[in-house]
C-alpha cells in the first residue's frame, strides 16, 4: 500500500523517541523501518512462480489471514517451502541494507522485526529481551500500521490499534513497547501527524542527526543496490538497469553532454525502473498481453520512481528524467502524454538505451533480438516513440 513504509517509520520513530533509546538505536529504527520490506522483491518472483500469488496479496493489509489460508490450502511439503521462502525476506533485506553503509542497527531492525516476544517468530530461538530493541520496535510499528490501514477513519483506527496491540502484548509484541505506543496513540497530535498528507516532510524533520552526512553515500549506494533489487524482482531482468545506465552514459557523451552531466544520466538510468517495486510480480512476469487494468498499473511505475528519487538529496535533480523516460515524441507515451518539446534530452537518451537493452535481452514474451534486428526496429520508432537524433547516434556507442 502506498506510504506504508513512511507510516511504519513514523510510528517506529515516535516510539523510539518516547522510550529514549540511544542515538544509534534511533537511527537504526528510522532507516530500518523505511527499508524494512526491501527483501520482499528478492523473493517475489519465487513466490509468484511457486503458488501463483504476488507479494501484494501475501504481504498486504490482510497478510496474516492470507498466510494462514496458504498454510492450510497447500500440501505440507509445499507449505513448508513457501514458509521458508517468505522467512528469508528479513535476512535478505538486512544484507542489502548493510551494503548501503547505514548503521548496523538498521540491519538489526530489519533482520529481527518478524521475531515474537514469546519466541514463536520466523527465525526462532530468540525471545524477550534477546531480540534487539530495534527489531522489537519495528515489529510493533509494522503491526500497528497494518491494523490502522484496515480501519475507515481515525477514530475507529485509534480504538482498534490500542485494543489489538494490547492483546498482542507478551505474545507477539514487547509489553513495555506496547505500553509506550498506547500512550502515544492516546494523543491527538500523533494522529494529526499520522494522517498528514505531508508526512514525508515530517519524517525529514525527525530524521537522525547524521542523515545529511550520510545522504551522498546513501544515494550512490541506494542507486546501485536498488538497481539490482529491481532487476532481481524478475529473474529475466538481471543486469538490465546497470547495462541501461552504462549505455545511457555513453549516449549522453555522444550527444555532447559533459562527463559530470553524463554521470547524472547514468545515475538516473540506474533507478529509472525503481517504480517496478510497486508493480505486482504476476504482472511483471506475465508472458501474455497485459489486460487494460494491468497496463494501467504498469504505467504508474514512472510516477512511483519519481516519488522515490526526488526524496534523495543527490538524485532529486534527475527525478523528472526518471518520470518521463516512457514519454514519446508523438505524445502517445505515459504517464503524462507529453510531446517532443516537453521531453528532456536526458529522458530521450534513457528511453533509447532502455529500449535497446530490453530488445537485446531475453523476455518472457519474446526471444532475444540480434543487434542489427534491434537497431532496425528502433530506427522505425524514430520520431514517434524515440528521438531521431539519439537513435542516429546509438550505433556509434554499441
Amino acid at each position: 500500500m502506498p506510504g506504508h513504509a513512511q507510516r511504519v517509520c513514523f510510528i517506529a520513530t515516535s516510539i523510539a523517541q518516547e522510550m529514549g533509546v540511544s542515538a544509534e538505536e534511533q537511527a537504526g529504527v528510522f532507516y530500518g523501518s523505511l527499508l524494512h520490506d526491501i527483501g520482499i522483491p528478492l523473493i517475489s518472483a519465487s513466490l509468484t512462480k511457486r503458488i501463483g500469488l504476488d507479494e501484494h496479496r501475501i504481504f498486504g493489509q490482510s497478510s496474516s489471514q492470507m498466510f494462514d489460508k496458504l498454510m492450510v490450502m497447500l500440501p505440507q511439503p509445499e507449505a513448508e517451502d513457501v514458509r521458508s521462502i517468505i522467512g528469508t525476506h528479513c535476512e535478505l533485506g538486512a544484507g542489502y541494507v548493510e551494503k548501503l553503509e547505514l548503521p548496523e542497527s538498521a540491519a538489526r531492525a530489519i533482520r529481527y522485526h518478524h521475531e515474537s516476544w514469546d519466541g514463536s517468530g520466523e527465525r526462532g530461538g530468540l525471545k524477550g529481551g534477546e531480540i534487539p530493541v530495534e527489531g522489537r520496535i519495528l515489529a510493533l510499528a509494522h503491526a500497528a500500521e497494518t491494523i490502522i490501514a484496515r480501519e475507515v477513519n481515525a477514530l475507529s483506527a485509534r480504538s482498534a490499534v490500542v485494543i489489538a496491540t494490547g492483546d498482542m502484548a507478551a505474545e507477539q509484541l514487547d509489553p513495555e513497547i506496547v505500553n509506550h505506543f498506547i500512550n502515544i496513540a492516546r494523543r491527538d497530535a500523533f494522529w494529526l501527524e499520522y494522517y498528514d498528507e505531508e508526512l514525508a516532510s515530517l519524517l525529514n524533520e525527525i530524521k537522525p542527526a547524521d542523515a545529511q552526512k550520510r545522504s551522498r553515500n546513501l544515494s550512490v549506494g541506494f542507486a546501485e543496490n536498488f538497481a539490482d533489487i529491481v532487476d532481481a524482482k524478475c529473474g529475466y531482468r538481471a543486469g538490465h538497469s546497470r547495462r541501461s545506465a552504462e549505455l545511457s552514459r555513453l549516449l549522453a557523451l555522444k550527444c555532447g553532454l559533459s562527463e559530470e552531466h553524463s554521470r547524472l544520466v547514468w545515475w538516473a538510468s540506474l533507478v529509472h525502473d525503481i517504480g517496478h517495486l510497486g508493480v505486482p510480480s504476476r504482472i511483471m512476469a506475465k508472458s501474455d498481453i497485459l489486460t487494460v487494468e494491468e497496463m494501467q498499473i504498469m504505467q504508474q511505475h514512472p510516477l512511483h520512481s519519481h516519488m522515490v528519487v526526488e526524496c534523495l538529496p543527490e538524485l532529486a535533480d534527475v527525478a523528472d528524467w526518471v518520470k518521463t523516460h516512457h514519454e514519446w515524441p508523438d505524445g502517445r507515451g505515459y504517464p503524462d502524454s507529453l510531446h517532443d518539446r516537453s521531453i528532456s534530452l536526458e529522458a530521450k537518451i534513457m528511453a533509447v538505451a532502455d529500449v535497446f537493452e530490453s530488445l537485446t535481452s531475453d523476455r518472457p514474451y519474446r526471444d532475444v533480438m540480434e543487434r542489427d534486428d534491434a537497431l532496425q526496429l528502433i530506427s522505425r520508432a524514430a520520431g514517434t516513440q524515440l528521438d531521431p537524433e539519439v537513435v542516429r547516434l546509438l550505433p556509434q556507442v554499441i
